[in-house]
């Protein structure tokens, strides 16, 4: 029987599967990747907190989105901070949150291509100034398309209400468009994740196959802010009773479990790749495929 199994397709991609998990280090790297998370998140609700007063848009609207991203559990330990930051106006903090928003979300960015790069077997095969560089126009870019995200389905309401009388447009559109925000999201979500595991890694990936991993990601991610509140419930009930230190450990445990999704879908677009394609990984620019081809050599 265990050896018809060890003969299966399914059983080979397993394989595959635990072997370039073992070699991004996943866990440890999923850690790191947890901490600049949460280091970017507190500065990034300054920068948004500072933008709306200028576009007149309600905290109310931003603290939607964020209880949808988290945890009920979460969300109301985090609901009073997360109010204070976004109501607290001052260029100086502004300017300051920017920088640190940037820097922990371009040092995430690192953590993330250093551990898809080890999945993919490209260690050492990039320059570090670039990456550095790349990881910092990642996370701005980044940035920029949050902020653009909220702000359309922010002012999508208002620009309807306001174009409706003049255009004539259906009374319902207002509704249907609101129904349809979060569908949106998710997909909008899942296409800057298949993007995300295609630019970042130095090795060649093909689009074909990152699709799967984002998904898997995408619907990893929906299903951990759905049941972590039971998780909590019946495996680390104890640890709310620490109220500060708890609510830390709280939150460090789900940016964990976070980035270890994020994570294991680069495992499983490598692996994909691997059992389809049936060839080593090549760096995608030239000159690292020279270098990495210099390194093979060596070993």
């Amino acid at each position: 029987m265990l050896a018809r199994l060890k003969e299966t397709q399914f059983f080979k991609f397993l394989m595959i599967f635990v072997r370039r998990y073992q070699l991004g280090n996943i866990s440890n790297n999923g850690i790191v990747l947890a901490y600049y998370t949460l280091l970017s998140f507190f500065p990034l609700l300054l920068l948004i907190g500072n933008l709306l007063p200028l576009l007149n848009l309600p905290v109310k609207t931003v603290l939607q989105y964020v209880k949808q991203a988290m945890p009920e559990n979460i969300y109301t330990i985090l609901r009073p901070l997360i109010e204070q930051l976004l109501t607290s106006n001052n260029g100086g903090i502004f300017s300051v949150g920017v920088v640190v928003a940037l820097w922990s979300a371009s040092r995430g960015i690192a953590v993330f291509q250093k551990a898809l790069d080890a999945t993919y077997e490209m260690q050492n095969s990039s320059n570090a100034i670039l990456s550095r560089i790349l990881s910092f126009l990642i996370a701005f870019l980044f940035m920029i398309a949050l902020v653009l995200i909220v702000l359309f389905f922010s002012l999508s309401s208002a620009v309807l209400n306001y174009l409706t009388p003049i255009l004539h447009l259906p009374a319902d559109l207002s509704s249907f468009v609101a129904t349809i925000k979060w569908p949106i999201t998710i997909i909008g979500a899942w296409g800057i994740l298949a993007v995300l595991f295609v630019v970042v890694p130095t090795a060649r990936v093909y689009w074909r196959y990152v699709w799967v991993g984002a998904a898997f990601s995408m619907v990893g991610l929906l299903l951990l802010t759905q049941f972590f509140a039971l998780y909590l419930r019946y495996f680390g009930g104890a640890m709310t009773t620490y109220k500060t230190i708890g609510t830390f450990i709280i939150i460090m445990l789900w940016l964990d479990f976070l980035a270890e999704i994020l994570l294991i879908g680069g495992v499983v677009n490598a692996a994909l790749q691997e059992y389809f394609q049936k060839r080593p990984f090549e760096p995608k620019i030239p000159w690292l495929k020279k270098r990495q081809q210099n390194k093979n050599k060596l070993v």
